[in-house]
């Protein structure tokens, strides 16, 4: 059932514009069901913000008659203004220094004059989802605690900030840090580690690996276009879809397709993920996988110094609609004593100083190298082993790192 048909549809706060350009997002806005609020007043707005239910602010900096960006900081310290999201309306040509005091008074993204109505209606359409999202998920106590901490539910490591999710898109970097798992799950014959490095403050990698019964573990890692806070955003919306399929499918396949079909028609051009799914059985040692576009998981196993690959693939999260997406899936039996990995491309794709990439072939060769290695030392090894093959102290892309070891 459509979320949007069981919650009343939401207003969104139009300060200080003109009539033409609020004729104009009427106009925009009809079709998509939404209530506007029209104020020219700092106070009135904040008095609006705390008394109305909002998916959205829009901020007009140009010819102000009040200090946008003061406005835009006192609507960020409100109770209920806190959790809005603020676009800023301004002219293409300002200053970058003047559009980054922007986003620390609370902006999650510009439009610039002239506006164009197809670019406006679908960024106001994505943050319609995200707002109808949010609210369904808030309705499941599981689905509630998927989207806290990247599926805190699922392993167990929920704590007391459970009922406190911060939805607050200027605190992005610490959303995305809850989203993680700071706790792993207890799977019987098996030990864990894994690494998350962002090349900036946030970025668009995530990973989680979860309980979905006594004997049966979900094991994801996806990474979206991009970097920073718009990639940190996209990946927020496909986790909460990852997590509502994984808590109703039981096969990874059916996951990666319902979940790239409740993406069709949100996300903008060129903006998707590549995701593997893998669904592992602690009685068998046998993973059930999908891999969405992502780079193969690679077996390392000491007993003969071989490697496999989890080779199928499909279609990128979010690239195509269900009538041309394809997914499939395929199992792999595990002996004692192999090593799992699952890596973003930020590894493969680190370069040397002459601008060589390692390409998996490298990251076959450590591995090969260190087969006698724990899951563990292996990771730390392999972040020593970038920072030297790079030369560099930071990564030039999003890495994670996920290591299993069937004992």
């Amino acid at each position: 059932m459509n979320p949007q048909q069981q919650i009343e549809p939401p207003g969104i706060l139009l300060i200080d514009l003109s009539p033409t350009i609020v004729s104009f997002f009427e106009e925009v806005l009809e079709s998509l069901d939404m209530h506007t609020f029209c104020t020219h007043s700092s106070a009135e707005s904040l008095q609006i913000t705390e008394q109305k239910e909002l998916a959205l602010i829009l901020l007009n900096l140009e010819d102000s008659s009040i200090d946008g960006l003061a406005t835009a900081e006192k609507l960020r310290a409100s109770e209920r203004g806190r959790i809005v999201p603020i676009i800023f309306l301004t002219s293409v040509d300002k200053e970058q220094n003047y559009l980054f005091q922007g986003y620390e008074s609370g902006a999650v993204d510009y439009l610039f004059f002239p506006l164009n109505p197809l670019i406006v209606q679908s960024k106001i359409q994505i943050f319609i989802d995200f707002y109808f999202q949010k609210q369904q998920l808030a309705e499941s106590v599981s689905i509630l605690k998927d989207i806290n901490e990247q599926l805190r539910e699922s392993v167990e490591i929920i704590q007391e900030q459970q009922d406190q999710i911060n939805y607050e898109l200027d605190e992005a970097r610490n959303t995305q840090k809850n989203l993680l798992p700071h706790k792993l799950p207890d799977i019987p014959d098996m030990k864990i580690a894994c690494k998350f490095t962002p090349m900036a403050q946030i970025g668009g990698d995530l990973y989680n690996i979860f309980p979905l019964d006594e004997q049966r573990f979900g094991i994801m890692i996806m990474d979206v276009t991009g970097h920073g806070v718009p990639a940190a955003l996209l990946s927020f919306m496909i986790s909460a879809m990852f997590a509502s399929n994984a808590n109703i499918n039981r096969d990874p396949r059916d996951v990666a397709m319902g979940t790239n079909g409740a993406l069709e028609g949100k996300l903008e051009d060129e903006k998707f993920a590549s995701m593997f799914y893998g669904v592992y059985d602690a009685k068998t040692k046998v993973i059930t996988y999908a891999n969405a576009g992502h780079p193969p998981g690679l077996i390392l196993r000491p007993s003969t110094n071989e490697i496999f690959e989890c080779c199928i693939t499909g279609s990128l999260i979010g690239a195509f609609s269900n009538n041309i997406a394809k997914y499939d899936q395929q199992t792999f039996a595990f002996k004692p004593g192999d090593r799992f990995f699952l890596y973003t491309d930020g590894i493969i794709e680190t370069k040397n100083k002459e601008g060589k990439m390692l390409k998996r072939a490298g990251l076959k060769s450590f591995l090969l190298e260190n087969s006698q290695s724990s899951v563990e030392e292996i990771l730390n090894a392999i972040y020593e082993f970038l920072h030297e093959y790079s030369e560099a102290s930071d990564f030039s892309d999003d890495i994670t790192l996920i290591g299993l070891q069937i004992d």
